[in-house]
């Protein structure tokens, strides 16, 4: 008796348990939350960065109009 050499194709089926589509949604909302409330948390720690520089520093085009006030004396 001769011994085939083919193989079965068997379809591919995965290693764990297929999870609900309706579990799997509720886990990337999940995760989309969380990144969302990442992505705010950087915000704010921008928007907070960059009003402590303004606060201490004042803006470049506020010193221009200084110094042209001092070149050309007050506006009356």
């Amino acid at each position: 008796m001769k011994r085939s050499s083919r193989r079965l194709d068997l379809p591919a089926f995965p290693r764990s348990r297929p999870r609900h589509p309706e579990l799997l949604t509720l886990s990337r909302l999940r995760r989309l939350r969380r990144l969302q409330l990442i992505v705010l948390l950087l915000q704010l720690g921008c928007l907070g960065l960059l009003i402590r520089v303004v606060v201490r520093e004042p803006l470049p085009l506020c010193r221009l109009q200084q110094a042209m006030q001092v070149i050309r004396g007050p506006i009356p």
